[in-house]
């Protein structure tokens, strides 16, 4: 390596640079305390001109393009809103990174996706890809990692240890687990607004025009860079951009509604089409997709047409009022444990039924030794019913 990273950018937002690791600590459900969750997802995008941390993305999924695009989604939209949701006040001034990069650096993983395209071709950002096994090759998020989580590690219980044999009589640090997804959020937000507004970074490369007098510190490089190099970044609309960069999912229509994961959805525009109609001369469309928040099943977003950015939002309908205000991935954890426990009461149905069979046919059996041969014809028979 013969340059540094901040020698290839221009300014601020000249590449953002994105990475997940799993973080080393156990947490629990935010429903029940009691329950371990295991080992969160934590994504961050960084501007490798200021160092500043543009956006991030905790949860229970894989690493994934879809998870890295809801990155990028928070990394370009005001994050005074996100950080209101998890009781922490602050200012767009103290994170200011609002707008669209020129180019994103990531694994190959991540960005070979079909989904990628809506980047490239709808908002026109360049997509670079890490060679394999080279994580030097994106060095500035790689060491992000590693200091913020040294700022919670020698407080928190549930910290993996190593991978050492635990020795007899220590207690497994799993079971030592009490933070929340939220409250483990609340300390990344926390940590996040303390590093960009306030660590000085030590190795920072400084290029010759930057003065003296400038704090190598994330936000006031940023702010410089925004006054004397690039200028803004790119502004876009914050709520067609998130529903571009959801993941998606196929779709099927029924009279009952927009059907996904057994979950139904309706909208005043399919109403209006009238594709919930009972009738055979309505023709509903096949294989459409719906992009869906995983952390909020009220609302999927429904793309009528393949090839267009065009979206229907879908409301949860009232069949499906008992998943209101879950995210995705407690609706498939409850769907789960309902398949369970319908299954273990079919096996006890099925024992049941064979005694209530036999039931009813001894009843039958009995009641045809108990009715004597008729003396009169099956017309007679008949005739007297009505009397």
């Amino acid at each position: 390596l013969f340059a540094t990273a901040t020698s290839s950018v221009l300014g601020p937002g000249s590449r953002y640079e994105i990475d997940a690791t799993i973080a080393d600590i156990y947490l629990v459900a935010n429903d029940n305390r009691s329950k371990i969750v295991g080992r969160p997802t934590v994504y961050v995008i960084i501007d490798v001109f200021s160092r500043m941390i543009a956006g991030f993305y905790i949860g229970l999924d894989n690493p994934s393009y879809a998870i890295a695009m809801q990155t990028v989604s928070v990394a370009c939209n005001s994050k005074a809103s996100l950080c209101k949701e998890f009781d922490i006040e602050i200012s767009d001034e103290e994170w200011p990174s609002i707008g669209l990069p020129s180019a994103i650096l990531a694994d190959r993983g991540e960005m070979l996706s079909e989904q990628a395209e809506t980047l490239v071709n709808g908002y026109n950002i360049h997509l670079e890809t890490a060679p394999p096994r080279r994580g030097d090759a994106k060095g500035v998020v790689e060491s992000c990692f590693r200091t913020l989580q040294a700022e919670f590690k020698p407080y928190a219980p549930g910290v993996v240890e190593g991978n050492r044999i635990k020795k007899h009589g220590e207690t497994d640090y799993r079971l030592e687990a009490v933070l929340t997804v939220k409250e483990f959020t609340q300390i990344i937000l926390e940590t996040i607004i303390f590093r960009n507004n306030f660590h000085v970074l030590d190795k920072y490369d400084r290029d010759e025009d930057l003065p003296e007098d400038i704090p190598s510190i994330p936000r006031h490089l940023w702010n410089w860079g925004i006054e004397n190099r690039m200028g803004k970044l790119r502004t876009v609309d914050a709520e067609q951009l998130r529903v571009s960069l959801l993941p998606r999912t196929k779709v099927s229509i029924s009279p009952l509604g927009i059907n996904a994961w057994g979950l139904y959805y309706n909208s005043s525009e399919v109403l209006r089409e009238g594709w919930l109609h009972r009738s055979e001369e309505i023709q509903r469309p096949q294989n459409l997709k719906a992009a869906y928040d995983p952390k909020n099943a009220n609302k999927i977003y429904l793309f009528p047409s393949p090839n267009s950015q065009t979206y229907w939002t879908c409301s949860l309908a009232i069949r499906s009022r008992a998943y209101t205000n879950m995210s995705f991935w407690e609706i498939w954890e409850k769907q789960d444990a309902e398949k369970h426990t319908q299954a273990n009461a079919k096996y006890k149905e099925t024992t049941h039924r064979i005694a209530f069979n036999k039931s009813v046919q001894k009843i039958i059996e009995n009641a045809k030794k108990q009715t004597p041969k008729a003396d009169q014809s099956d017309s007679e028979r008949i005739r007297q019913i009505r009397e």
